[in-house]
């Protein structure tokens, strides 16, 4: 049985957000993966991600970049290292959180901006004739392409280990727009890159075995009770504790296709 108090956690994270709790960036961010690790919870608890922390956060990496106006060339590098480091830094834990698309190039870009950044100074001048805030915006630049072309490509700006896009089309009994639909997708891929052992199709569907935990075992069933609000076509079985098997199956050979189409990856 799942204690009382992760129910309640797990509840409060994904109270109108289909799954795992609100994206960061006032939901441009994917919703957060299970936080299902002590790790992962301290993450969530000091990663500025909505609202005025947010905001100040970025505030204060676009100063460091601007700073250097008064600053001799020394100090202007380190404080461009320190501004692609903390937003380079922000980056790779929210991808490693949520997998936001364009966090997977910002994130590994502005932390070698860092590094180079941090050399220069060392140094004392700049390689690059002084362009490193140019390079800092090319690197965001890039990362929102990236994300652009991956969306298009996958209908959600969340990175899993899946290569086959989700088809929506065969799930015309989905009560669910296509927007939300392809979130709702991205949301349960990235619970089941973190937690899949094994799936095999079973007559009628598919069966997945994933590695359980308390945290893991309540968001599966909130996932699983959305599910039966937008796509009652869909029968559901779980049990287990330390590992969970899940039963999804549907009656139409339609349906089938779509579901082991969705959950297989």
């Amino acid at each position: 049985m799942v204690p009382a108090s992760d129910i309640r956690e797990i509840e409060a994270e994904t109270a109108g957000h289909g799954c795992c709790g609100p994206g960061a960036l006032w939901g441009w961010s994917p919703p957060p993966l299970p936080a299902d690790t002590e790790g992962k919870r301290r993450v969530d608890r000091v990663l500025p991600r909505s609202g005025l922390t947010v905001v100040l956060f970025f505030a204060a990496v676009v100063a460091l970049l601007n700073v250097g106006l008064f600053l001799p060339a020394r100090a202007d590098l380190a404080a461009t290292g320190l501004a692609s480091l903390a937003a380079g830094s922000w980056c790779a834990l929210n991808f490693w959180r949520s997998r936001h698309a364009h966090c997977a190039v910002t994130g590994a870009g502005w932390l070698a901006l860092a590094a180079f950044a941090f050399v220069e100074a060392g140094l004392g001048h700049s390689l690059i004739h002084g362009d490193e805030g140019l390079v800092f915006l090319a690197v965001l630049g890039v990362g929102l392409l990236f994300e652009g072309a991956w969306y298009v490509a996958r209908r959600t700006n969340a990175i899993t280990r899946t290569s086959r896009p989700f088809d929506l089309q065969p799930v015309a009994s989905c009560s669910l727009s296509d927007g939300d639909l392809g979130e709702r997708v991205g949301t349960w891929r990235a619970f089941l890159t973190d937690h899949r052992l094994e799936g095999r199709e079973i007559p009628g569907g598919i069966r997945l075995t994933l590695r359980g935990s308390p945290v893991a075992t309540a968001t599966l069933q909130r996932l699983v009770s959305l599910e039966r609000s937008c796509c009652p076509w869909i029968s559901w079985s779980i049990s287990g504790g330390s590992v969970l098997e899940v039963d999804a199956t549907a009656a139409q050979p339609e349906e089938v296709r779509a579901l082991r189409s969705w959950m297989s990856g």
